[in-house]
């Protein structure tokens, strides 16, 4: 995911920030480089979605508990960027009770990487 960097040194210079992990997207979240309420909590949702969906060959070797307990710990490392921001507390509640239903109705890792991402 590419997102155009807020706080860039030069008003007419674009400076984009590459984001392919939940902790990457943290970083940029911390450092104020996604600003206003809307783009945090989406920042939040597609990090997370990034680093999903670039972990399909890893998953082969993983449980389902292992895929749920590590997506809960990305939202909670997500969450914990800015512990004040609503819209980022309800994405990552939205995105924790999608976790629960997807890993309910599935019964092994790429089925329910697959329906998380779909969903």
């Amino acid at each position: 995911m590419r997102w155009l960097n807020s706080i860039a040194p030069q008003p007419l210079h674009h400076v984009w920030l590459d984001i392919a992990t939940a902790a990457q997207g943290r970083e940029a979240i911390i450092k104020m480089v996604v600003r206003g309420a809307p783009a945090i909590a989406i920042t939040a949702a597609l990090s997370l979605a990034v680093e999903l969906a670039n972990l399909k060959q890893h998953l082969l070797t993983h449980s389902l508990s292992e895929l749920v307990r590590f997506i809960d710990e990305r939202l909670q490392l997500l969450r914990d960027a800015r512990p004040t921001a609503v819209n980022l507390s309800q994405a990552t509640d939205a995105l924790r009770d999608l976790t629960t239903k997807v890993s309910s109705r599935s019964i092994d890792p790429l089925s329910a990487w697959h329906r998380y991402l779909v969903e």
